[in-house]
């Protein structure tokens, strides 16, 4: 009977919070459908950016209710704040619609979502009764039991579809996909939000929506199980890495500390989880967590104001990058939030969520948004190179092939940022580099050194959008060549099912040649392999690899016949010692009337 009623507790919680949260549940509802279409239509960047501002109306409509529970009573305010939120997500659509999916927009969405989150955590507990660390608790154990919950309720489908498709009939592959998509959704984030509690307010009759406020409580106190997970095995993990990273920067201060890029993400996975920690052990109390909350925050000031130091400096080798400039406000953010954890009580934490919502926005709304300075900062260091080696006139590069080894660096490194976060159109002086992405021929010098001695990778791609024209021409035919051991031999014997017949003859690469017949005896044509090749090899070819039709073809012209060899792919590596690969080619053969 116990088993049953908390079955029935629980089904009636999910329904008390669409209650509390019915746009909410709207929104992803909608988001379910939208996704379920994306997977049933096959067309992802049609319902993907849609599916994404509905996401985001969800999570602003959460928002929305955290900010009416805890300030406001008028129920038409409530309903406004969930229009702000609907207007807000559809704005975002409209802005990112029609924009490609670039990794400034990507790491912006993500921070978006990081905001409101932190909002989410923060704004009930604003002068309240309640502190950051209980709202903190509530959603982890939400989000790990919703996860417990999704998962097993997934496998339990699949397990049953399977059954299915084995016993009695086939199921679509995409059932799979369906399965997932109403799970994680929809139903795990509505049984998220049942863990959130009703927190003190103003609107204080939404309390009785969840029945009394002792049923909520429980979200707000750690079950025994995850109080012995924090006091003995998250606490003395967490003691064990800070000793061995006091040790290396102890060990190294003098030498590679500073230079060394995988402390990096290292001391910034370890920032991340002393403090969810600390958090975590805010709600328990005994001798190991009072202890970890004296002495880690004090420990974290240092070991992170080191690496802030360190990243600020590498800034002056590497230049500011997006990547760098989020380490850099993340390390500020861990240094005040040690402070804080350090001299100010427990119920206090609730100082860094503020501190953490406007170094978010500072990171994503320009002028000094990652992005933007990253940009800036890389333009003006190529720019600066460029000039210093007299490459740089107007809006017009000039090669330089004796560049020095350090500005190599600064160019290759600088044109490959901009590149990644497509802002070279941005620049008027690359804009020629933008259209071919040859970079030696731009630059003058190879963006990629290889080890091998005269090593040459070409990698040619026909562009396969443009048509071939058959016009005028008999047959087309296709033959694939294997290159290696200084010789070029056709895939199979290339026998076709019409009346033409092709040979590769000759011993070397330099004497080989491709001779094609008719009716196996009528030879019409034949010519070097090599002359044919010539044009390809005898350029470094590897910054430009997609190209046209007219730049893939070859002619080959004699009384009987015309041959055009229009190539799909060419895959070459070359070196001292020889060359190897693949030719994928198409062969257009027109018979010349001879009468």
């Amino acid at each position: 009977m116990k088993d049953q009623n908390r079955m029935f507790e629980r089904f009636s919680s999910i329904q008390d919070t669409i209650t509390r949260f019915p746009i909410t549940a709207i929104l992803l509802f909608s988001a379910t459908i939208t996704n379920g279409m994306s997977i049933h239509f096959y067309n992802e960047e049609q319902y993907s950016r849609l599916f994404l501002s509905l996401l985001l109306a969800s999570a602003l409509s959460v928002l929305g209710q955290m900010i009416f529970e805890r300030f406001l009573q008028k129920a038409s305010m409530r309903w406004a704040i969930y229009l702000i939120a609907l207007i807000v997500s559809g704005c975002y659509y409209v802005v990112i619609r029609n924009t490609e999916w670039e990794q400034p927009v990507i790491i912006r969405t993500i921070v978006i979502f990081f905001i409101i989150l932190i909002a989410i955590l923060w704004v009930p507990v604003i002068k309240s009764s309640r502190n950051f660390n209980e709202s903190f608790l509530a959603i982890w154990k939400g989000f790990f039991t919703s996860l417990a919950f999704s998962g097993v309720l997934y496998i339990g489908v699949v397990l049953i579809i399977q059954a299915i498709d084995l016993l009695f009939t086939n199921v679509s592959g995409d059932s799979y996909s369906h399965t997932a998509n109403i799970i994680f959704v929809l139903l795990a984030p509505i049984y998220l939000l049942s863990y959130i509690p009703v927190y003190p307010g103003t609107h204080s009759p939404m309390i009785s929506i969840l029945d009394e406020e002792e049923t909520q409580v429980s979200n707000l106190v750690p079950s025994k199980f995850l109080e012995t997970l924090i006091s003995y095995v998250m606490i003395p993990l967490a003691a064990v890495f800070s000793i061995i990273l006091l040790a290396y920067i102890m060990i190294n201060i003098m030498g590679d500390f500073w230079t060394d890029n995988l402390m990096e993400p290292m001391l910034l996975s370890y920032s991340i989880a002393v403090i969810v920690i600390y958090l975590l052990s805010s709600t328990v109390n005994n001798k190991i967590t009072n202890m970890f909350r004296k002495i880690f925050p004090k420990l974290l000031v240092p070991i992170v104001l080191f690496q802030t130091v360190s990243s600020t400096l590498r800034i002056g080798e590497e230049g500011v990058t997006s990547g760098r400039y989020f380490v850099i406000i993340f390390g500020l953010f861990s240094t005040v939030a040690g402070i804080i954890f350090s001299f100010c009580p427990t119920q206090k934490n609730g100082l860094i969520a503020p501190i953490l919502i406007v170094l978010s926005l500072i990171s994503i709304i320009p002028p000094f948004d990652a992005f933007t300075v990253g940009y800036r900062n890389q333009r003006n260091r190529l720019e600066k190179t460029l000039i210093r080696n007299n490459m740089l006139e107007g809006d017009t590069i000039h090669p330089n092939s004796k560049v020095d080894e350090e500005d190599r660096n600064i160019i290759i490194n600088s044109v490959q940022y901009l590149r990644v976060n497509n802002d070279l159109r941005r620049i008027e002086w690359l804009h020629e580099y933008e259209k071919t992405y040859n970079f030696e021929g731009t630059f003058g010098f190879a963006e990629y050194q290889y080890s091998l001695p005269d090593y040459k990778n070409i990698n040619l791609i026909r562009n396969t959008y443009e048509p071939i024209l058959l016009e005028g021409y008999d047959i087309l035919l296709r033959i694939t060549v294997n290159v290696g051991n200084n010789r070029y031999t056709l895939d199979g014997n290339m026998l076709t099912d019409s009346e033409y017949f092709f040979e590769i003859q000759g011993d070397t690469m330099d004497e080989q040649e491709i001779v094609i017949f008719q009716d196996r005896q009528n030879e019409l044509i034949r010519f070097p392999v090599k002359d044919i090749m010539k044009q390809f090899t005898d350029t470094n070819s590897v910054d430009k690899y997609i190209l046209s039709n007219d730049e893939m073809t070859i002619l080959k012209e004699n009384s009987k016949s015309v041959i055009k060899i229009i190539f799909n792919t060419i895959s070459l590596s070359e070196w001292n010692e020889g060359i190897e690969g693949s030719i994928d080619a198409n062969i257009l053969i027109r018979i010349k009337d001879l009468n």
